[in-house]
């Protein structure tokens, strides 16, 4: 009696085997059709997702600071033949040493603040027959925020907006470019220092 009830359908016609098996196909086609969307829909969505993750690379070279070059009176980069030192006050008022017995050099680099409004640098040069000078350096700036992805850690660009300084062994301080920022290549200082 069971296998006379397997051959009728629900509505009270006969299903033979070949109706049977044509019914399992077209339920195998559709289970297949719909794995296959499930599986589209994830990997779309996958693929889409990864895509929105963050694909900026914070930069490894990454010191803001300015570069000073030396130069002659006719604004043409010389080699210092002196010896130069550089020191700056800290925020919790100890000196701190930048530049060290610089000799021999066209072009120096030195670290520029992120929370002050106007960096104080003194200048200390020397000769070999032990003449020395003390010049300070005012620079004026505005601390620009930079940012680039969520993933990098805050930086600070900076505009150069002005100077002031002592005489005695600098003559004079030109500012050249007054955007600092990543860029080691650029020239942001001309420093002319007095002939003895």
């Amino acid at each position: 009696m069971k296998d006379m009830m397997r051959c009728f359908n629900g509505h009270g016609q006969h299903v033979g085997n070949d109706n049977r098996n044509a019914i399992k196909r077209r339920q195998t086609k559709k289970g297949m059709q719909v794995a296959y969307g499930l599986i589209t829909f994830f990997i779309f969505h996958l693929s889409f997702g990864m895509s929105a993750c963050s694909s900026i690379d914070c930069p490894v070279q990454n010191t803001v600071s300015t570069h000073y070059a030396i130069c002659d009176a006719e604004g043409n980069e010389t080699t210092l033949n002196d010896t130069l030192w550089v020191w700056t006050q800290r925020s919790d008022g100890t000196d701190t040493l930048l530049l060290n017995r610089l000799i021999g050099q066209s072009a120096f680099s030195l670290p520029i603040s992120y929370s002050h409004p106007e960096d104080m640098l003194v200048f200390f040069k020397g000769d070999i027959n032990g003449n020395y000078t003390l010049d300070t350096l005012w620079l004026k700036k505005d601390d620009i925020p930079h940012f680039e992805s969520v993933d990098c850690s805050a930086h600070f660009f900076h505009q150069l907006t002005g100077t002031r300084y002592t005489r005695n062994g600098i003559d004079s301080i030109t500012i050249i470019d007054p955007r600092v920022d990543y860029d080691p290549s650029k020239t942001h200082l001309h420093i002319y220092f007095s002939a003895h």
